[in-house]
């Protein structure tokens, strides 16, 4: 280890270029013990983790234009290995210059250096501040290499990391120390100096470095995976520190105003600030507003060459999944990031979300669940989960799982209070709907809950109830400046309306979205809005420029246009067509309305057996369809019913009307589909 040591500080910056892959990114007791974080997500990069303490002597001096690490005094050192799975915690960082600038910003700083590590397990912020609840202090006290050693104590971590930051005159000195847990004792320092202010985060970076190596990482690993901090993130101080301070906020779910904010001020200071750019993404994202979401992510893929692998894998996936929708190469991106990285937290969350966006829900299930059992505080993750299995129709479990987040104070986000409405839609909570919806009021994405409520509305047959509802939600996007959301809202009132075969105003409507806005996914929803009520012309002319414009998009060219097209074909009475068509989306099933759309072709074939067949598959998880907004449940319901008319099964037909019955219960009397129903009921 020392002659690594040895030879990375011979290489002068210790570092090679980045290689370039083919791919372009309360309980009773504390929870199980997270991994290191991850910022929001999707969920995603590095959080405000803590950092370090204790002032050695000054050993070193260094160059004014490059300041670097120091290497230790071969003293002797406790005898302590860490391996891929000893988890490590970092202090806060002790601020000993009086120059705010250094708060919160080296913690952020050391972690994101650290992170490159394949090796090191960081313990996440989150748990850490969790756990400091357990031993009687305030979660919003410094974490202080005492707090830390007690906590790694109870939990078994092997190592805490400390280190100060001290001025010299008009120069700062870095020190990093590691200890035992157990026994307190040194197991490794490191040391740096800087000249002035600005070069605090080289000599930083230098330092962290070496302890990587002290550590225990080999050299090679080092070189492949250590891009310089100012390369990897930004070479200001300044918008290094509002990037700090903007995942503090991200990280309690405080996305918009407070942590976009702070993100938009790093990307001001420093244009090209690529991680700035990918958060500001992931923010708008969250919140529902896609279409500068899209910019965002585009404008930090365009930055992202040169910047640490880590980032770059994140930046890329998002890239993937968000601009050009390439389902295909966001999974391989996450996947080599889980091998490259063991312990990356967001790409588990990610990639969770891209089996959930092409229907591989049992799939998204299996990496939400490695994503909580790596962090179980995170809310994110949580809220991933429950929507998994709230989605699976598993509402036992998705209950089990909300009073767990609760338990642990992260059951507020707007996210996973709208998986509370709906999970207590159907499982007939009427009253606690009221209150998770309660929460988000007056929050400024109110419209994501707003527009739940509006789907929860059309699934009870209560469309004239939906359609102010939709609007409701589409004012209240346009109230805070997001066009595409808006538009949306719109969008969705006339498909809704057009699957209850209600088209009126429906060609007005697409037409006042596309005027709003005219983003990829404006563009996607209004085909297929457009395709619903048979507007053909203007469906067929938004299918030929989404072909032309997005040809590697999965969700565009494997679901939106061969289901707009059988819709186009359905309604000229050609069923043999739809069905062309909806066999390139039938692997979707659990992601689109495709299995309703089979359904109606048969019925229109007069093909009784495999009607059921499809209808049954459309009706398989009504949590699918409530939480996507499918808007065509009840009809598949009314669909079941009249397959087993034709097959001649009375018996099935009736209780398959009794259930859409039971439904729409509360429906609008008026409503031609449920007349139709009735009639149809009443002639058994």
């Amino acid at each position: 280890m020392r002659a690594d040591l040895d030879a990375l500080m011979d290489t002068g910056s210790g570092r090679v270029p980045v290689a370039q892959s083919s791919t372009p990114p309360p309980a009773p007791a504390p929870p199980a013990l997270p991994a290191k974080k991850r910022s929001r997500s999707s969920v995603f990069a590095v959080s405000g983790l803590g950092a370090l303490i204790v002032v050695a002597s000054l050993a070193y001096y260094f160059s004014r234009q490059r300041p670097s690490a120091a290497p230790s005094a071969d003293v002797p050192k406790t005898a302590v290995t860490m391996s891929e799975k000893d988890s490590i915690i970092l202090a806060d960082f002790v601020n000993n210059t009086g120059n705010p600038v250094f708060d919160t910003t080296l913690n952020q700083a050391l972690a994101i250096q650290l992170q490159q590590s394949p090796m090191l397990n960081i313990v996440n912020q989150q748990h850490l501040r969790q756990s400091m609840k357990y031993l009687g202090k305030s979660s919003d006290d410094p974490l202080s290499p005492s707090i830390a050693r007690e906590i790694g104590e109870r939990e078994g971590v092997k190592a805490i990391l400390t280190g100060t930051i001290a001025s010299l005159g008009k120069e700062y000195v870095i020190t990093l120390n590691a200890q035992a847990t157990a026994t307190g004792d040194d197991i490794a320092s490191e040391q740096a100096q800087s000249p002035d202010v600005e070069h605090v985060l080289d000599a930083l970076d230098k330092a962290a470095t070496a302890m990587r190596a002290r550590l225990g990482e080999s050299l090679s690993s080092i070189q492949k995976l250590d891009t310089p901090l100012g390369q990897a993130t930004t070479p200001s101080l300044e918008a290094f520190r509002v990037y700090a301070l903007g995942d503090v906020e991200h990280e309690k779910g405080l996305d918009i105003p407070q942590a976009s904010g702070h993100y938009l001020q790093a990307v001001e200071l420093d244009p090209n600030f690529a991680m700035a750019w990918a958060r500001l993404g992931v923010v708008f994202s969250n919140a529902g507003q896609t279409g500068k979401a899209l910019e965002y992510y585009t404008r930090a893929y365009n930055l992202s060459k040169n910047i640490s692998e880590r980032e770059r894998l994140y930046i890329t996936g998002h890239y993937f999944m968000n601009v050009t929708g390439d389902v295909s190469k966001v999974i391989d991106t996450l996947e080599l990031s889980i091998r490259t990285y063991p312990h990356e937290f967001d790409s588990l969350v990610n990639i969770s979300v891209a089996y959930q966006s092409v229907g591989r829900v049992e799939d998204a299930l299996v990496y939400s669940r490695r994503a909580v059992a790596m962090q179980p505080d995170d809310a994110i993750a949580q809220e991933n989960l429950i929507q998994d299995l709230l989605q699976l129709d598993r509402f036992q479990e998705a209950q089990e799982d909300v009073q767990k987040a609760n338990q642990l104070g992260i059951g507020n986000g707007t996210g996973l209070l709208i998986s509370v409405f709906q999970l207590d839609a159907l499982t007939g909570d009427m009253a606690g709907k009221e209150r998770a919806a309660a929460q988000v009021e007056g929050r400024p994405d109110e419209f994501l809950v707003t527009a739940a409520r509006a789907g929860l509305q059309e699934y009870q047959g209560k469309y004239r109830d939906a359609q102010v509802t939709w609007q409701n939600a589409a004012d209240q996007a346009a109230a805070q400046k997001a066009p595409d959301a808006e538009a949306s809202w719109l969008l969705f009132n006339a498909s809704g309306r057009g699957f209850a075969g209600e088209c009126q105003d429906s060609e007005k409507s697409v037409k006042r979205a596309l005027s709003i806005d005219k983003t990829k996914p404006t563009l996607r929803q209004a085909a297929f809005t457009a395709s619903v009520c048979n507007d053909k012309k203007v469906a067929e002319s938004l299918i030929k420029d989404l072909e032309k414009k997005y040809p590697s998009d999965t969700i565009i060219n494997g679901i939106t246009i061969p289901e707009s097209r059988a819709m186009l074909a359905l309604a000229q009475h050609h069923p043999a067509e739809a069905l062309g068509q909806l066999e390139k989306a039938k692997s979707y099933d659990l992601a689109s309305p495709g299995a309703y759309l089979r359904g109606l072709a048969y019925l229109d074939l007069h093909d009784g057996p495999n009607a059921v067949v499809a209808f049954q598959r459309a009706l398989q998880y009504k949590g699918t369809a409530l939480t996507l907004a499918y808007q065509n449940y009840p009809q598949a319901q009314l669909g079941l019913a009249r397959a087993y008319t034709i097959e001649g099964d009375k018996a099935d037909a009736k209780a398959a009307y009794q259930a859409l019955f039971n439904l729409w219960k509360n429906a609008d009397p008026d409503l031609p589909q449920l007349l139709a129903a009735q009639k149809e009921f009443a002639a058994l």
